[in-house]
């Protein structure tokens, strides 16, 4: 799985990058993760939505909490059955919860922009760097 190393920033360009944990999103080996947009409306128990691997069109996403800002992640292509996508970590905050994911990456997976949204609050700026990547055997 990748994993990003990410910043948070609140108050628009005017606000400061403070640290905002680890993420753990789909990883293909050579073909990074390019667009993650997901949400939740069960207060991050579970996310629906969609995600592109650089060289791809969209896929279908599904995702169930396990335990706190873990996912067990399932991709659909089309008219497809439900596939296993890993193991994710959405969000770095206990006991607050993720309920949203909207990024994108101009340099194929190396780096994620966009926002993210907590419960209780609106969305904040995020950027991640990767870490690194195991694809899923």
């Amino acid at each position: 799985m990748a994993a990003y190393n990410t910043l948070n920033r609140w108050g628009g360009n005017s606000g400061q990058w403070v640290q905002g944990g680890t993420f753990v999103i789909g990883c293909r080996g050579n073909q990074g993760v390019v667009g993650v947009n997901l949400t939740s409306n069960d207060g991050g128990k579970t996310f629906t939505g969609q995600m592109t691997y650089a060289g791809e069109g969209p896929i279908d996403v599904q995702a169930t909490q396990f335990m706190s800002n873990n996912y067990q992640v399932e991709n659909k292509w089309g008219s497809s059955s439900w596939q296993p996508g890993g193991n994710w970590v959405l969000g770095a905050r206990s006991p607050q919860p993720l309920v949203g994911i909207n990024v994108s990456s101009n340099d194929d997976g190396q780096t994620l922009t966009g926002n993210i949204t907590y419960e209780g609050e609106g969305p904040i700026d995020f950027q991640g760097t990767l870490a690194g990547c195991t694809p899923p055997t």
